[in-house]
């Protein structure tokens, strides 16, 4: 499945709730034309988009391939997520290549709307807000520099004792230990997606 776009200026639209030249096309990737005895690949239908578009005014925003119909709505909202990744830049643009922010987005609509976020982040949120300080900001930085306290300092420019400090002091406010292996776990991926 994909969207396409143009950016080509079109005048000014009849209606103001029309959303400006925007197309959604469902085609399948692969087919077969019988009276000439060739078969296009999904490449090769690329290529012939790209080369349609010589001044680079459309933009095309593509789903992850599927068989199933049953999964259109699936693949459609990947076109949708594509096309916003793609920011307006004319081109083809595939959901494969958005994968990780695509993935991420997933998770932390799930997790925000069952409410499994980690607990602890809210009570640092909480913390930072009545106390003026930043240690949701430290935890997020030690956990993507693998728990490592030069790293965290190094990257925030503060010295290690600082980071030290905020680390038991964290642990002090949640309960956090970072020994726990599943814990420390459910923690990443909470701050990663929130």
């Amino acid at each position: 499945m994909f969207a396409g776009r143009s950016n080509m200026p079109a005048g000014k639209p009849k209606d103001k709730n029309m959303i400006k030249a925007r197309l959604v096309v469902l085609a399948q990737m692969f087919y077969t034309k019988t009276d000439e005895q060739h078969t296009m690949t999904g490449l090769e239908i690329l290529d012939y988009l790209e080369n349609q578009n010589p001044s680079g005014h459309i933009l095309l925003a593509l789903s992850m391939a599927t068989s199933d119909y049953y999964s259109l709505p699936l693949r459609f909202a990947q076109t949708m997520f594509t096309a916003e990744q793609a920011m307006n830049r004319p081109g083809i643009h595939k959901c494969e290549d958005y994968a990780f922010a695509y993935i991420r987005d997933q998770i932390a609509s799930v997790l925000t709307i069952s409410g499994l976020r980690h607990p602890a982040l809210s009570v640092l949120e909480e913390y930072d807000r009545e106390n003026h300080t930043s240690l949701r900001e430290t935890l997020t930085v030690f956990l993507q520099n693998h728990c490592s306290i030069l790293e965290t300092a190094n990257n925030m420019y503060v010295h290690r004792n600082t980071v030290k400090y905020r680390i038991a002091r964290i642990q002090e406010i949640t309960g956090l230990s970072f020994d726990d292996a599943e814990d420390l776990k459910y923690l990443c991926v909470s701050d990663w997606v929130l």
